[in-house]
């Protein structure tokens, strides 16, 4: 496996976390919808336009993950096609994948989120009185963008946390017996 197909896995597995995450909260949602048009609350809008950017990241992710592995590693030296060599799955290749895995999870997962929050703000400071919708939690919308400073962190400091990590937890090496 080269380095590029361990990239291009990790962000389908991503692609696949976010399309069950837009599959539950449909399936979440789906009775919470008779209940919030009769009571006139319109928050179903905004959960339905979460699944609909969700499920759009997962097929962009699906469709372009080779592309994006490319991209994270533009840096890197890359073997020729036709070279089969095969990649040694060893602890800093995993460690570079699961941090990569976790910078675009919480990139993708909180980006919509802060959004949606920043509309609601946007719609509380703007609508009149009796349209006013109550205030969005502003705690939220600060650890949402914390998540996607985070995030971008990850993505793009994974080759230096891979090496930091690498120095400072050394492996045990086992003697056979």
């Amino acid at each position: 496996m080269k380095k590029i197909d361990l990239i291009q896995t990790t962000i389908l597995i991503i692609a696949i976390m976010l399309g069950y995450q837009a599959i539950n909260m449909l399936i979440n949602w789906l009775p919470t919808l008779f209940f919030s048009l009769s009571e006139g609350n319109y928050n179903f809008i905004f959960t339905l336009l979460l699944v609909i950017v969700l499920g759009i990241c997962c097929m962009l992710l699906i469709k372009k993950s080779r592309a994006i592995a490319i991209t994270i590693l533009k840096n890197e030296p890359e073997s020729s096609q036709d070279d089969f060599a095969q990649l040694q799955l060893d602890r800093d290749h995993l460690i570079f994948a699961l941090l990569i895995g976790m910078g675009l999870y919480y990139l993708i997962w909180s980006i919509p989120n802060v959004a949606l929050d920043l509309f609601k703000l946007y719609r509380y400071k703007v609508a009149p009185g009796s349209f006013r919708s109550a205030l969005p939690d502003s705690d939220r919308i600060i650890v949402e963008l914390l998540r996607i400073t985070l995030g971008a962190f990850l993505v793009y400091a994974a080759p230096i946390l891979t090496k930091i990590i690498s120095k400072r937890a050394p492996l045990i090496k086992r003697e056979n017996k």
